[in-house]
């Protein structure tokens, strides 16, 4: 297998891998600034650059991943939760009328051991009466 590279008109290098018969298909053009030869200070002046504007470059990047990774956790996660506070609300309106149900029965009970009572004692009230009445 041979490598080897051939400078063109336009600045740019070919490269290729393989055997001389396979060169026309493995080629591959590469900017000077990345070529890595003697002259390669381009190349050294753009990584420090690099460097210099984003030295937490990885880090950031990762940091970034976990994030995605986090929403796409938590995207199924609230959708859960916002199913089961409607469910919860709704259930919550449910008791609330049959609560309200409840205490209107409450009412109407307590009206009516009230009337009872009071025709009890009226009743009481008359047989007192005819008890006294009569010698």
């Amino acid at each position: 297998m041979v490598a080897s590279g051939l400078h063109s008109d336009r600045g740019s290098m070919l490269f290729w891998l393989g055997d001389a018969k396979d060169k026309p298909k493995n080629t591959a053009t590469v900017n000077r600034e990345f070529m890595l030869d003697r002259t390669s200070t381009a190349f050294d002046w753009n990584f420090e650059l690099e460097v210099l504007v984003d030295p937490m470059r990885k880090e950031v990047g990762f940091i970034r991943k976990r994030i995605d990774m986090a929403n796409k956790e938590l995207k199924p996660l609230g959708q859960s939760c916002q199913k089961k506070e409607k469910e919860y609300k709704e259930a919550l309106e449910a008791f609330n009328e049959k609560n309200k149900g409840k205490a209107q029965l409450v009412t109407t009970l307590m009206e009516l051991l009230t009337e009872s009572e009071r025709l009890r004692m009226k009743k009481l009230e008359e047989l007192s009466k005819n008890v006294e009445s009569k010698p």
